[in-house]
């Protein structure tokens, strides 16, 4: 063998094993390693299709989402008294995208925005559209509700909103009658009439099959509905409205009058091309984590500007807030955005984390209803109930559980257990307040409203819930006779329903069929098919309002309840007094209008013809 040649090692020509290969800490360690391989696999065997519903197990109290950065101002947010000022400004390239979002998929998105309010500059705050059915009329295009009679931009003069199943057509006046389909005479409910288009005289065509007869001879309760119109023929109001007060004017122009009902309840036309009377919240802590304005996070300016304020509302929170009963924060702004006109709005505080803290001392959750939910039992996994119910404070330490277990009682007691357990559940004597006060400020969007407007507060120490009031835009609607025992919303029917024979207040959907159309609006009424939790008609009402007014059990307790509040709000005139002050707030904030002076005068009317009807009823004054 030749010196230089040499044997190549064994070593070297052997492969490494595979075992070989792994790290030395994972061979030492593999039959754990196997194991928990092994079981993931069995789990995604047998488990991979099931659903896994997050509990919350923590007992704490305490606020997780706390404020890391109060901006205080010189001027008190919500003193009502003193003068107030805000300015927006955001960029119109994303203000056009979230409009047009919205109007083409009905979203309401967050743009970035500039705030200075009171004087003081706050940069980057949220922005987004507020509401459900008073937006309906940006997206023009049938996806919302059918706006009162009025038509879509472009639609012919005279001629109504085709999309708009049940809405009438035509521009004629006072009562009028359909025809087409006949006089509103084919009944197949009570004042409901079936029939085709209105012309010549009609106040409004018929309605399609089950729906109702808007502007016909009669519409739901007896009400003529109808409106003389120029231009377009966007006229809203009708002959006689709820209780037979007369409502309505006459459009000229392009016709965007707005009709008002009873307490000065209106239909708003709103524009994109004006922001300043567009319902907006401001959302101060959107881009800036843990930033508050005066320890408020969520600011709501109110549908309604100039001499449309919505003066029913700042009366029913002043009401409600005398009461006893929690109530926002309110008062009148000049709003400015961009380098458009200055308007007049209303400024409420939106229930949220803050608000829920200052309720009871915050020993307790807060629960707000979504416009779209519902109180339907839907089994026990809480992401079924996301959709209709928001938990406002105490994320992370507490959860939805306690309303998932008062849905499932009240819908499946029964009669004789709810009455001998609902104390167990609900502060009762809270509830019959809640309910009283609903009815005496004529609220037609209560708990058992379209809008579901509605707050749960579950105590902690007592394991109880109550019953809270918000968003009142609606009070001061329908028959100012009504009595205690007299439906003022939905829960007796839709629509009006109710003993009292009310029907649908000013400033609602003319012509609303029994079963709702597609495209509305969340929040609007389902149609008709009796789900649980959602009243006896299927058409509003709401399963625990329901049964505490039919169960015989607790008519002592809400009569009771009743004439205290009667006394407190009616009786001793703080009703007038409060609307005295609103009215001279509202004059120094939008100034001193013809428009604005009548506007006060209906409301005034409104509350002095309650006040003398209550005065009469035995019931109420014993």
């Amino acid at each position: 063998m030749n010196g230089d040649e040499r044997q190549p090692l064994a070593s070297s020509a052997r492969r490494r094993r595979l075992k070989d290969r792994l790290p030395v800490r994972l061979r030492h360690h593999w039959r754990p390693a196997g194991a928990l391989c092994a079981g993931l696999a069995v789990a995604v065997y047998f488990f991979g299709d099931s659903r896994i519903s997050p509990y919350v197990t923590s007992s704490s109290r305490a606020e997780a989402d706390t404020i890391t950065q109060n901006i205080e101002g010189a001027v008190d947010l919500y003193d009502a008294s003193a003068s107030h000022s805000i300015q927006i400004s955001y960029d119109q390239v994303e203000f056009d995208k979230m409009m047009k979002e919205f109007k083409n998929e009905g979203t309401k998105e967050f743009i970035e925005a500039d705030l200075t309010i009171d004087g003081v500059y706050l940069e980057d705050v949220g922005l987004r559209l507020k509401g459900n059915s008073t937006l309906s009329s940006l997206r023009g295009n049938g996806k919302g509700m059918p706006r009162g009679g009025r038509q879509t931009p472009g639609a012919d003069a005279g001629q109504g909103d085709p999309q708009a199943p049940g809405q009438g057509a035509g521009g004629g006046r006072d009562r009028g009658q359909a025809t087409g389909g006949g006089p509103g005479t084919t009944e197949e409910a009570p004042g409901q009439a079936s029939g085709g288009t209105g012309t010549g005289g009609g106040g409004g065509g018929g309605a399609t099959a089950g729906g109702q007869g808007a502007g016909g001879d009669k519409a739901a309760g007896g009400q003529g509905a109808g409106g003389t119109a120029g231009g377009d023929g966007n006229a809203a109001g009708g002959d006689k409205a709820a209780g037979g007060q007369g409502a309505g004017g006459t459009a000229g122009g392009d016709g965007n009058a707005a009709g008002g009902g009873p307490g000065g309840m209106v239909n708003y036309n709103l524009s994109a091309d004006k922001p300043e009377e567009l319902p907006w919240l401001i959302k101060i802590d959107e881009y800036v984590e843990g930033r508050a304005y005066q320890g408020e996070r969520e600011i709501s300016l109110r549908p309604g500007s100039n001499d449309q304020l919505p003066l029913n509302e700042a009366l029913s929170l002043s009401l409600t807030k005398s009461s006893g009963q929690p109530a926002e924060g309110y008062s009148f702004t000049s709003v400015k955005v961009n380098n458009r006109p200055e308007a007049t709005r209303l400024m409420v505080d939106n229930p949220d984390t803050e608000y829920a803290e200052s309720v009871s001392d915050g020993d307790g959750v807060l629960y707000k209803a979504r416009a779209g939910g519902s109180f339907a039992y839907r089994g026990d996994d809480p992401s079924e109930y996301e959709t209709s119910f928001r938990q406002l404070n105490k994320v992370g330490s507490q959860d939805l559980e306690p309303v998932m277990k008062l849905i499932k009682w009240v819908n499946e007691a029964s009669d004789t257990e709810f009455e001998e357990d609902l104390d167990k559940y609900v502060d009762v004597d809270s509830l019959a307040d809640y309910v009283a006060t609903q009815n005496l400020l004529l609220n037609f969007d209560d708990i058992a409203g379209p809008g579901k407007n509605y707050l749960l507060w579950y105590d902690l120490d007592t394991k109880k819930f109550s019953v809270l009031g918000w968003d009142y835009n609606l009070t001061f609607s329908g028959d100012a006779t009504a009595g205690p025992d007299d439906e003022t919303g939905m829960g007796g029917g839709f629509p009006g329903g109710g003993q009292g024979g009310q029907g649908m207040p000013e400033g609602m959907p003319e012509g609303m069929p029994e079963g709702m159309p597609e495209g509305m609006p969340e929040g609007a009424p389902g149609g008709g098919n009796g789900a649980a939790g959602e009243g006896r008609s299927g058409m509003g009402g709401h399963a625990l309002k329901d049964r505490f007014l039919d169960s015989d059990a607790f008519d002592a307790v809400y009569k009771k309840a009743y004439k205290n509040l009667y006394a407190k709000l009616y009786g001793s005139g703080a009703a007038t007094d409060a609307l005295d002050e609103i009215a001279d707030q509202a004059r120094e904030a939008a100034g001193s209008s013809k428009a604005l002076d009548e506007a006060v005068d209906k409301l005034r009317t409104t509350v002095t013809q309650r006040t003398a009807a209550l005065a009469k009823d035995k019931q109420v004054t014993g």
